[in-house]
């Protein structure tokens, strides 16, 4: 009974684990659109005001690396980021 125990209780911190896991990419991808959002509608603001909209291009780089990771792409679509990644491509 004892190893059975062990191995319920591998099982219950695995799933912990993994519980854990699934809450970090999802704040991963919420944030990444949050920052998408951000410098979308700064970049409107500065284009409004004659300036140089320079948000999203500061951000390519970060956004196109986050979005390579499997993980993050599913919670990216289920949180709408592909809408403001139409937004950015405009």
């Amino acid at each position: 009974m004892h190893k059975a125990e062990e191995k319920e209780a591998q099982k219950k911190a695995k799933k912990k684990n993994e519980d854990q896991v699934d809450l970090q990419v999802e704040e991963d991808a919420k944030l990444l659109c949050d920052k998408m959002k951000e410098a979308y509608h700064k970049d409107i603001k500065a284009n409004e005001s004659a300036k140089p909209a320079l948000q999203k291009l500061m951000l390519v780089d970060h956004i196109a690396k986050e979005l390579r990771k499997a993980s993050v792409q599913q919670k990216f679509i289920d949180l709408g980021g592909v809408k403001w990644l139409g937004f950015w491509l405009q």
